[in-house]
């Protein structure tokens, strides 16, 4: 019998029976094999039944041979660290991820809203509360549809709150640009968004940038803008749980730094002309008069006969940010920054999710439309670890990505280039009354 718990524990086999165990317990479960294929979900096939199949000596014993059990992969994180613990009882989940899911935002739009209602059915908790963080700034690929994808999921499903981190890029990142260092105020603005979300009984909190509604076009005066037509652009009542008459703008962190580094001198703001297709970042201004505590945003439309869609801070990394209560991105201040978002004028509702057609095209050796799974496979492990640190970047990114021409740029750049914070762009646009 002695021999038998020895055996138990020697390296690599109590995993197994303990696999073996979980197997026969789960059968056939719908949580491991019809659950979406997301970080932390549950998987599209079981991975327990190919790894208890393969009856390798040496993984059984603990070699160092390839691990049997599937290490990474689907529903790995879900089955490892999630199942375990389903009998466990608690209010909600705070869920930071997507960052490998970006190319594909028409299937993540449907994974994200599924692994929440798989989570809440495996866990016996339909009212399990799910705040989540949308994606920061990056500046070496466009994650606009990503984060589009994102924001359905709080659109979708009730008790989903939504924080934003769009104001938190970090280029110079030791830990590359994919991991900026504004924890802090992330952890904040989550916080605030899941008490909002589960225990707005117990007072106001404020818990969200200025929330756009809808638009509707504006009648401005020719002696005030020279006869160019505008859209006055509406947010939510109640201006997020904040102050009223608060909506003001801030710099984006790292502004300087990267893209235009115009910072409060460039509009979030754009246009798509519904004739050609084009896309035109727009002047605006801030109206904080009105009695929803909001506020409204003015923009100024030149040379557009007729706006299909308008956008904010639907790009790579803007470079100012719409904010309500008192501060910007720097943590621990009052302030929360508007959401991205964008809306189709024609149709009058949010966007639809698309996928980019190139979602590769910087960032990586070359601008072949390349998989997630093909890098991770075909490009050597010393290579994916190095990619991240800032020499060996610089070798294979497009200046237009921030590579080459970027070096150094942190040191050189001329604070007295950037425009004061509350600047914008609005040079044939009338001034704020």
């Amino acid at each position: 019998d002695d021999d038998d718990d020895d055996d138990d524990d020697a390296p690599g086999l109590s995993r197994r029976r303990l696999l073996e165990e979980i197997v026969a317990e789960i059968g056939a479960s719908e949580a491991v094999r019809t659950g979406p294929v997301v970080s932390g979900a549950a998987a599209e096939n079981d991975p327990f039944e190919a790894a208890v199949a393969n009856d390798d000596a040496k993984g059984s014993s603990g070699g160092n041979d390839p691990d049997p059990y599937l290490t990474h992969g689907p529903s790995t994180i879900w089955n490892g660290m999630i199942y375990p613990i389903r009998k466990f009882r608690f209010a909600g989940v705070a869920w930071y991820q997507g960052e490998s899911n970006f190319a594909d935002p028409l299937k993540y739009s449907c994974l994200f809203p599924a692994t929440i209602t798989a989570w809440r059915a495996e866990f016996g908790n339909p009212g399990m509360s799910w705040a989540f963080v949308q994606l920061h700034a990056y500046n070496l690929h466009d994650w606009s549809e990503f984060r589009n994808a994102q924001a359905s999921a709080a659109r979708k499903l009730s008790g989903v709150v939504m924080a934003s981190a769009i104001d938190l890029g970090d280029p110079t990142s030791p830990f590359d640009p994919i991991h900026p260092r504004y924890k802090q105020e992330v952890g904040r603005r989550l916080a605030h968004a899941a008490i909002a979300s589960r225990y707005s009984d117990y007072g106001g909190v404020h818990y969200s940038g200025p929330r756009f509604l809808d638009v509707r076009p504006a009648a401005i005066a020719p002696e005030d803008n020279h006869g160019v037509e505008g859209l006055a652009l509406k947010f939510e009542d109640g201006n997020g749980g904040a102050a009223p008459g608060t909506t003001h703008t801030s710099a984006a962190a790292a502004c300087s730094l990267t893209g235009s580094k115009k910072c409060c001198g460039e509009s979030p703001f754009s246009v798509v002309d519904a004739d050609t297709g084009e896309t035109k970042r727009v002047p605006f201004w801030v109206d904080n008069a009105g009695d929803n505590g909001a506020g409204k945003v003015v923009l100024s439309i030149p040379n557009v006969k007729k706006v299909k869609e308008v956008r904010y801070a639907w790009e790579r990394f803007p470079q100012c940010l719409l904010y309500n209560g008192v501060g910007g991105y720097e943590a621990y201040t009052d302030a929360m920054p508007a959401a991205p978002w964008c809306f189709d004028v024609v149709t009058g509702a949010p966007c639809p999710i698309r996928n980019l057609p190139n979602p590769w095209a910087a960032g990586v050796r070359t601008t072949a439309d390349m998989g997630f799974t093909t890098m991770l496979h075909e490009l050597p492990v010393r290579d994916l670890i190095q990619w991240g640190q800032k020499d060996f970047a610089e070798e294979y990114r497009p200046a237009s990505a921030g590579g080459g021409a970027r070096a150094g740029a942190g040191e050189g750049a001329d604070a007295g280039d950037a425009p004061a914070p509350d600047v914008v762009d609005t040079s044939d646009a009338p001034a704020s009354s």
